[in-house]
């Protein structure tokens, strides 16, 4: 904060231009966030921004910051205007499909924001995770479970799960649970099993 109060003084040796671009303020809005100094952190988070509007990291890690701080909604209208300029990053896909699972009130719009980052990034292992997710939450199972299934991590507990459940709401025949994860993936279904009810129940 010294450094940014001083850049505009006069100096007897060539300036760094970077200290005049939004990195300083980037940065220092971070820092402000890791400490749990929110106002401040939003102030320069907005200083950044004026200086390099467009810019999708900082965009990216504002709305990141206001996700984090249950605005969940403005976040998602900040990634939202990353695409609306144009900007097609993998980030802020990813992202964006992790905040609209979050809530279940985002639940159709989580189905349609997963649907366009698979379309732009099909082979994301991160967005097809959420993809899975969005579509479990909205009572597409049959969709859904291919997702999880072919997941990189379809031998966690969580991910078998899930496939469970989609199994039995499609009447599948069920894929055999491992003796030693058995209560572990009991307790991750009963988790799936609410946050499926909690939308349903809408």
């Amino acid at each position: 904060e010294a450094c940014l109060a001083k850049r505009e003084l006069p100096t007897l040796t060539p300036p760094c231009h970077q200290i005049f671009k939004a990195g300083p303020q980037h940065l220092l809005a971070e820092c402000f966030a890791k400490t749990g100094q929110n106002e401040k952190a939003e102030e320069a988070f907005k200083r950044a921004l004026e200086i390099e509007p467009d810019s999708p990291g900082i965009l990216h890690d504002f709305a990141h910051f206001l996700h984090r701080t249950d605005r969940s909604l403005e976040a998602l209208q900040t990634l939202h205007s990353v695409m609306a300029k144009g900007i097609n990053s993998e980030q802020v896909w990813h992202l964006g499909s992790f905040i609209a699972n979050t809530k279940p009130e985002f639940v159709e719009f989580a189905v349609d924001w997963t649907g366009e980052a698979i379309r732009h990034f099909p082979e994301h292992d991160g967005i097809r995770v959420l993809r899975g997710e969005a579509l479990l939450k909205a009572g597409r199972l049959r969709d859904a479970l291919p997702f999880f299934q072919q997941s990189p991590h379809a031998q966690d507990p969580s991910a078998q799960a899930a496939v469970l459940l989609c199994q039995l709401a499609e009447e599948k025949a069920l894929t055999p649970v491992p003796a030693d994860l058995e209560k572990k993936i009991s307790l991750e279904f009963v988790g799936w099993y609410r946050r499926h009810l909690a939308v349903q129940s809408r």
